[in-house]
C-alpha cells in the first residue's frame, strides 16, 4: 500500500512524511556504497588511487601504474601480504628526461598500506586522485 503525505497541512508537518516516503531511495544506495568501499585486507589485490605532489599510483585488479616526476612504470596486479605490505617488479614505460633508467628497464617496487595511506619508499601517498602527474624536473626521484 502506497503512503501519501497529506497536502492540507503545512510544509513543516509534511517534511517527516516526505522523508519517510523517500527513505527507500536512500537506504539501498547507501548500503551499496558501504559494501563497495570496504577496506583492503590481507590477500586482496591492491586496488585504488593514491596521489601526492611527488607521485600518482593507480591500481586495478589487473594492472598498476606508478607515475613519478620523470618516470612511469607499469606492473601486473599487486596482492597485499598478511601485514598489508607488497613487492612487485614492473617495467619502465616512459622516461621524460635523459636518466640512467631507460624504457624497458625493470622497476622494483615495495611498500605498505596503512589505512588510506600508501607508502612506497620514502613517499607517502594519501588515497584519492587530488593531484595530476608530477612535473618533471632534474630533482632526484625519492622513491628509489
Amino acid at each position: 500500500m502506497r503512503t501519501r503525505c497529506p497536502t492540507s497541512v503545512g510544509l513543516v508537518w509534511r517534511v517527516p512524511c516526505i522523508l519517510k516516503t523517500m527513505r527507500r531511495f536512500f537506504i539501498a544506495p547507501a548500503i551499496a556504497i558501504l559494501a563497495c568501499s570496504s577496506p583492503l585486507g590481507p590477500g586482496d589485490y591492491l586496488v585504488g588511487s593514491w596521489s601526492s605532489p611527488e607521485a600518482t599510483f593507480a591500481a586495478t585488479s589487473t594492472s598498476v601504474t606508478l607515475q613519478l616526476r620523470c618516470i612511469e612504470a607499469r606492473f601486473g596486479p599487486i596482492r597485499l601480504t598478511d601485514s598489508l605490505m607488497f613487492t612487485a617488479t614492473g617495467v619502465v614505460t616512459e622516461v621524460v628526461i635523459p636518466l640512467p633508467t631507460k624504457v624497458g628497464d625493470p622497476y622494483a617496487l615495495s611498500g605498505r598500506l596503512e589505512k588510506n595511506l600508501l607508502m612506497i619508499g620514502t613517499l607517502v601517498l594519501p588515497q584519492g586522485t587530488g593531484y595530476q602527474r608530477p612535473a618533471c624536473d632534474a630533482a632526484p626521484n625519492p622513491a628509489r
